[in-house]
């Protein structure tokens, strides 16, 4: 018997756990209590630090609804361990799960936990309370197999770990070997502190190398997106039940509103190195490219291979402004969705982006009246308007509602341009309403959007108002008058002609009279 406990000073440990679990059953000056009861307590945790109210040791917050189920795997009593599950190759007798490594453990455990007799000898399923704490008491004495049957939304279930009541309390015989321990006494209540690995989703604008939840644009301009996400660390149960294969999930649903196009150009990278596709190992597959955006769905190649679980995978794209963009505080929105498995085997469940970004584009409401009579409104007046930027006017022909970028005021007189950009602008009128004069000189004026965007124009100019829908609104009067033709046009040749003709006549009339005069 004492050599069985020696043997057992090797075997505890727990993926992420803060207690060696299996037992060290060292050369004990101490005596087991067969007739003892034992206890498993499990303190739950995320895997998201915080510091203790000193500053000086990491904390974890407490999750709760962590759902776990304990199984007897070997009872004990004096004559030893005598396994109740012998139907994983290999590990029949409780002298098999000795000696075994950390990894090999993690192995060993999923193996256990996808076992048939040992789901027949489940114990109790509970699940962690505010505390993120879960309490099994009144166990009998032998080896436990801990399994987390169902993760809170967000998390992926933590590795399966084993337990024994009751286990070595052990210190450092440091006078002997460093690496030797021995048992000082036996542990009946026992402490795990496994921790969840989140899976998040979140989507941000990319400007100026900055993450943000808004931005301005306007239409034709493109805006930079990425989406930011934590790979799963799913173990081995998660790719096989029973022998049989299985192909979990994690795949990325990007959808974007009607106002934005999706240009086609996505790139991912892990820990900031970008993950690409062999011929031999593909990673991810993209699918369901539409202007309106795409899926993403990474491989089991990706989720099986050790440097990329737990890593920080991020998909950048663009996205270009267009016509049916949403002028005001409404935005033109950006969804993030994830699918992945809670549990090994469990059904895919949804999680999504923590924010919606959004971008604000804005617009200008003209309305064109008679300069004399506020009442009348002038029809069939064109418009061209100019983006100002250093100085330099670019005329805007790409926006809704455009001809040759011409706009035209209505038979209410009234002209809505609509996805401008904050910035200064100028207006031009290039044909007056029949019967009026033309404007003589552009108009500027300037959208200013809130800081942070929220779609809202704070300040204009040049008695341009601010709508409280994106808008900025003014109205441009037009006195009757006679109206020339189009300066520049087939007009302006044929008064040029006329006067030289004039003027050439008078000049012979002159120099005749002169002539009749000597």
């Amino acid at each position: 018997m004492k050599k069985l406990w020696k043997k057992l000073v090797a075997v505890t440990t727990a993926v992420m756990m803060a207690v060696t679990l299996l037992p060290a059953m060292a050369n004990a000056e101490t005596t087991i209590d067969y007739n003892r009861k034992g206890s498993i307590t499990i303190n739950k945790t995320t895997n998201v630090e915080k510091k203790n109210t000193d500053g000086t040791n990491k904390e974890y917050e407490p999750l709760k609804d962590a759902e776990f189920t304990l199984y007897k795997i070997a009872s004990l009593d004096k004559n030893g361990y005598t396994m109740l599950v012998k139907d994983v190759d290999g590990y029949t007798k409780a002298d098999s799960l000795l000696n075994l490594s950390k990894d090999e453990q993690k192995t060993v455990a999923s193996q256990f936990a996808n076992s048939t007799q040992t789901k027949a000898n489940r114990i109790n399923t509970q699940a962690t309370d505010d505390k993120g704490q879960v309490k099994f008491t009144g166990l009998d004495l032998g080896y436990y197999l801990v399994v987390e049957t169902n993760a809170p939304e967000g998390y992926v279930a933590s590795v399966p770990f084993f337990v024994a009541v009751p286990t070595s309390n052990t210190a450092d015989d440091s006078n002997k070997n460093p690496e030797n321990t021995q048992a000082t006494s036996w542990v009946y209540d026992i402490t795990a502190r496994p921790k969840n690995a989140s899976v998040s989703i979140d989507k941000k604008i990319v400007e100026s190398g900055e993450g943000k939840d808004a931005t301005q644009a306007g239409v034709g301009e493109p805006v930079t997106y990425e989406i930011t996400s934590i790979s799963p660390k799913y173990t081995q149960e998660y790719f096989t039940e029973n022998g049989a294969e299985k192909d979990p999930t994690y795949t990325i649903h990007d959808t974007l509103s009607a106002g934005l196009t999706y240009n086609k150009d996505l790139t991912v990278t892990v820990d900031g190195t970008e993950l690409k596709n062999t011929d031999t190992d593909v990673y991810y597959n993209v699918a369901g490219e539409t202007d309106r955006g795409f899926s993403i769905a990474f491989t089991k190649k990706f989720l099986q291979t050790e440097k990329y679980k737990g890593k920080s995978v991020k998909v950048t794209y663009t996205a270009t402004v267009n016509k049916n963009a949403v002028v005001g505080t409404d935005g033109n929105t950006n969804t993030v969705t994830l699918d992945y498995n809670r549990t090994p085997g469990s059904n895919t469940t949804s999680a999504t982006g923590t924010t919606t970004p959004k971008v604000y584009t804005y617009g200008l409401k003209l309305t064109k009246k008679d300069g004399k009579d506020n009442n009348t409104v002038l029809t069939g007046a064109e418009f061209k308007i100019y983006k100002v930027v250093d100085g330099t006017e670019t005329q805007i022909t790409d926006l809704d509602g455009m001809t040759d970028g011409i706009y035209t005021t209505s038979l209410d007189g009234e002209i809505t341009i609509k996805g401008l950009n904050a910035g200064t602008y100028k207006l031009e009128e290039v044909k007056a309403p029949t019967g009026y004069t033309l404007l003589k000189d552009k108009i500027e004026f300037t959208i200013t959007g809130a800081e942070p965007a929220n779609g809202t124009v704070t300040t204009t100019t040049n008695g341009f108002k601010a709508e409280g829908d994106g808008y900025v609104s003014t109205t441009v009067t037009n006195n009757k008058g006679f109206n020339l033709p189009s300066t520049g046009g087939m007009g302006t040749y044929i008064f040029t002609i006329a006067g030289l003709v004039i003027m050439a006549g008078a000049a012979f009339l002159l120099i005749a009279s002169k002539k009749r005069r000597a």
